[in-house]
């Protein structure tokens, strides 16, 4: 009946470091998704921004082909 009920300092140790570095990564993980998503999000947003810049001023677009004639 001499059994331990608490685990020790190291095994505490041990434990919050393994949990630390799982949620460190988790963390990293949704930041770079968030990240990336981000800049896809803007791309969309600047590209439709110019589209309708152009659409305004009535330029279209050019073409490579245009300029060689």
């Amino acid at each position: 009946m001499n059994e331990r009920q608490s685990f020790t300092q190291a095994e505490r140790r041990k434990r919050f470091e393994e949990t630390h570095d799982v949620a460190t990564a988790m963390i990293h993980a949704q930041r770079a998704a968030r990240d990336a998503k981000t800049v896809r999000l803007r791309e969309l947003r600047e590209a439709k921004e110019q589209e309708a810049l152009r659409l305004r001023l009535g330029v279209e677009p050019k073409h490579r082909n245009d300029q060689c004639e």
